[in-house]
Order: C-alpha cells, then structure tokens, then sequence
C-alpha cells in the first residue's frame, strides 16, 4: 500500500515562530518531482496495490491528476473535510483536501470491507503544526490503512514528512517503509 502527502508546489511556509519551509514545493519542479517518485513507485509497485495520495486544490492538483491517471492508479478523489478553514492566500479559504484513491493496475485490489464508505472523510485537522507545517492527523491515515490493509501489510510512504504514516502503521500494527528530504528548521 502507499499512503502519503507529498509537496503541494505552492511554497508553503508554516505559520509558527520557526516559520518551517518545505523542500522542493515550488510549482516548478512539482511535476517532475512527481514523476521521479509517484511514477516509479508504480513501476515497482504490486498489481493491485492500493494508493492514497494527499493532493493540492487549484491549477497544482493537475500535476498529481496527471501522473496517477496516466499510470491507471487513479480511481476516485476522496475529500478530507476539515473542522476549520485555514487561511491562505486564496480568495476562498479552504476547508478540504483531496486525497487520490485507487490502485496499481493488473490485480485485485484490498477494497474497503463494507459498501457504506463516502467520498468524504471529516477529522479534525491538528490544531498546531509545529513539527511538520502541513501535518496530517493520525487518525485520518489510520482510517485509510484500516480499510485498505491487513496487519502485518507493508506501508510505503516517500514524503513522510511528519511521520504521520509511521505513527498511524504503528498503531494497527503494519510495517512502514518511509523516507523524507525534509528537514525540521532549514529554509530551502
């Protein structure tokens, strides 16, 4: 399984005394990033791995749109309903993300054990983000690895970022395979 929340390409900087930066979120490289990373792991990925990709709102989300869809993996978007908005530069203050839901073409898939999951998932968001900027909470990555996976299944996560994926793999006993270039406290 992947689960992971790579960099969005808007230049986030974080909003608390550190003001934390992540590496490589410039509109710029985001494809290319993608596709060194995303587009490889499913090259190497398992028929029928199950994906989920946090993914940015606006004109960034074509980028992830482009290299899941081109490589098949991409079936549904799912949206993470917030309990607050957060403030951004945008006209409209966002309130949701997208996660990309779907799987490694040419196998059976490990699909959600009842018929009654939405397209939308409402966890409140973390209330500070000091060790990551753009933290994820641990009980919305556990419920996706609840439903998509079996304990003791191999968790791949290439922008960690926070640790949110380990944290959430630890809880339900799966094994997480994890990497990040980011850096706590280091402008880029």
């Amino acid at each position: 399984m992947v689960l992971t929340d790579p960099p969005y390409g808007v230049e986030y900087q974080g909003k608390t005394k550190n003001a934390l930066t992540i590496e490589n979120d410039g509109i710029d490289g985001l494809q290319p990033l993608l596709e060194s990373t995303l587009g490889k792991l499913v090259e190497h990925s398992a028929p029928g791995c199950v994906w989920y990709v946090c993914a940015p709102a606006g004109p960034q989300f074509a980028a992830f749109a482009a290299v899941l869809g081109d490589a098949g993996v991409w079936r549904q978007t799912l949206v993470w309903v917030k309990d607050s908005m957060v403030l951004g530069r945008s006209d409209h203050h966002y309130r949701h993300e997208a996660i990309l839901y779907g799987w490694t073409p040419g196998g059976v898939h490990h699909a959600p054990p009842t018929r009654s999951r939405t397209t939308v998932l409402e966890f409140p968001r973390p209330k500070r983000s000091a060790v990551h900027p753009t933290m994820k909470p641990v009980a919305l990555f556990a419920d996706l690895l609840s439903v998509s996976s079996d304990a003791g299944d191999l968790v791949l996560d290439p922008f960690c970022g926070s640790g949110t994926t380990i944290i959430a793999c630890e809880q339900l006993q799966r094994a997480a395979a994890a990497r990040s270039s980011w850096t706590r406290g280091t402008a880029t």
